[in-house]
């Protein structure tokens, strides 16, 4: 009962909400960079709100269902399709084993979040799956997915078709505005 990874993108890590009170011993607390988006992939289904994701970097991400689930893809603006069929962000789409799941690359902002119904079944380090390359911990030992990776998760048959409307969803600018 897995996802394998077909293409990683160019930078994919599995994330949660991030360890805390672990500064003393030096370790960062991680956790995704677009914390809505992160939050609303993992509300939409119905998941506990610390559930492990993926958290793709400007896109490229490539998965083969191994089992039946459900998926969510929200943040940045990319094209995502299941089976070559173009697909909305912010819906949970059904999966059935041997589908394929492709992410192009981002056209506005950085951060696409990619859930499965029940979140991935990953190991905790310091009570977080929260990858954090630099220490080697958190994700699948510590690094970036790559191919071929397989990512535990349970199997759903059923659940609840749920999407976020237009006009709740995030709009992410070609620049930011920065305060010092």
């Amino acid at each position: 009962m897995s996802f394998k990874v077909l293409q990683p993108g160019l930078l994919s890590l599995l994330q949660d909400l991030g360890r805390f009170g672990q500064h003393e011993i030096g370790l960062t607390s991680s956790g995704p960079l677009d914390g809505e988006a992160f939050a609303w992939a993992n509300r939409i289904l119905n998941n506990a709100a610390n559930a492990c994701a993926i958290e793709v970097s400007f896109g490229g991400l490539q998965l083969q269902a191994q089992t039946d689930s459900y998926i969510c893809i929200t943040g940045a603006a990319l094209d995502f399709s299941i089976n070559g069929v173009n697909k909305p962000l912010w819906h949970s789409h059904k999966v059935v084993a041997g589908d394929q799941v492709k992410l192009g690359y981002s056209s506005q902002g950085c951060r696409t979040y990619v859930a499965v119904a029940g979140g991935f079944n990953i190991e905790q380090s310091f009570g977080s799956c929260a990858t954090v390359m630099r220490e080697k911990i958190g994700g699948l030992n510590g690094l970036k997915l790559a191919a071929n990776d397989l990512l535990p998760c349970a199997t759903v048959q059923h659940h609840d078709r749920l999407s976020l409307a237009p006009q709740h969803q995030p709009v992410y600018a070609e620049s930011a505005n920065l305060r010092l």
